[in-house]
């Protein structure tokens, strides 16, 4: 027999039960994991369980069935569910509201609803899958990686450490997120690459103001569709639709510290280097390259095959494809007009002052 390492994140999974004397009861529970958090009680292996006491329990319960070999809460297929066994006589306590009212009379605060009691080690990376999410065998789920209810990932992905898929987000094959991206109330496409940080699926920023003067949340309820070979960088958010879904087309490749509004629809093979700002409802089409820490306004339409320069500010719609500069954007020609005149003003110093 020996003791085991614990951690924080099992601490909710098995309390024990009241010590009397030699005839004390442990709490048996199936840890897929050999690293478990249970305070400061004693644990000790016995056969393949896990014998918790404040006392060394000597019983061997490895005849004990109704285990999986990877892993699963003991005698439960939708969830964990506690066992009580008296060392002495057998004893066995196996009903969950049972369990719950025991835990409750202790004072164990630790208690979790039904809907977080279904989530297993996952065999390849150590993260923790939901046992209603579809995920392919071959995916790696980091540890500290999480897999919600419902959601599906495709063959050959990879969930990095910190990352959460949200309930009923699908994710393609071979599609890699790198540290603490966060998905939600969205799908991602084949072959995509979303690096640290990534946002995606929140809430728009949509408020209006009341009869009253009172600032009113405007719902936000649509989704996100990302399409195949997309690329988005580091922290990076991307806001979930509320009128429209957003959308980024095939093969688009965002840079760090984009922001892409809610209803945001753009098209294939665009680039948007970092700091770039879409506004909401705004649209680009195919093709489309926007300069670092350019923007769009909100409810703007880019046409195919602009390219916009850095800094500026697009405040009307683009109709014709070409080279775009300035605040507010015109034709780089017109642009250049601009900025030489104005040298020459500042030069002559034909000018009035303010």
């Amino acid at each position: 027999m020996s003791s085991l390492v614990v951690r924080p994140l099992l601490r909710f999974l098995s309390w024990p039960q009241q010590v009397s004397g030699s005839n004390h009861v442990g709490v048996l529970t199936k840890f897929p994991s050999k690293n478990i958090l249970v305070h400061s009680i004693q644990l000790t292996v016995t056969g393949q369980f896990i014998c918790l006491s404040s006392l060394t329990c000597n019983s061997h319960f490895s005849g004990t069935k109704g285990l999986g070999r990877h892993g699963g809460w003991f005698g439960s297929a939708s969830g964990f569910r506690t066992i009580s066994r008296s060392c002495k006589d057998g004893k066995q306590q196996t009903s969950r509201s049972e369990a719950h009212e025991a835990r409750s009379a202790a004072g164990d605060d630790l208690w979790t609803d039904a809907r977080y009691e279904n989530f297993e080690p996952w065999e390849k990376g150590g993260g923790v899958v939901h046992g209603l999410a579809e995920v392919d065998e071959t995916v790696v789920v980091e540890p500290g990686a999480v897999v919600h209810a419902n959601a599906r990932i495709g063959p050959n992905s990879h969930i990095s450490s910190g990352s959460v898929v949200g309930p009923h987000v699908v994710i393609g094959s071979d599609t890699h997120l790198g540290f603490n991206v966060s998905l939600q109330n969205c799908s991602v496409g084949d072959s995509c690459t979303l690096h640290n940080g990534v946002c995606v699926g929140q809430d728009g920023f949509g408020f209006t103001i009341d009869d009253k003067g009172q600032v009113v949340k405007k719902p936000q309820l649509l989704k996100v569709q990302i399409g195949h070979f997309v690329e988005i960088g580091a922290n990076t958010c991307v806001d979930r639709g509320s009128w429209r879904d957003t959308v980024i087309g095939d093969h688009t490749k965002i840079d760090n510290m984009v922001q892409i509004g809610h209803n945001v629809v753009i098209g294939r093979c665009c680039l948007l280097c970092g700091q770039v700002g879409l506004a909401g409802s705004s649209t680009l089409g195919d093709y489309v390259v926007m300069g670092g820490k350019s923007g769009v306004s909100d409810h703007i339409s880019v046409a195919s095959k602009v390219r916009i320069a850095a800094k500026s500010a697009v405040t009307s719609h683009i109709t014709e494809p070409g080279d775009y500069a300035g605040f507010p954007a015109v034709p780089v020609k017109e642009w250049r007009r601009q900025r030489i005149v104005l040298r020459k003003l500042g030069r002559r110093g034909d000018y009035e002052p303010l």
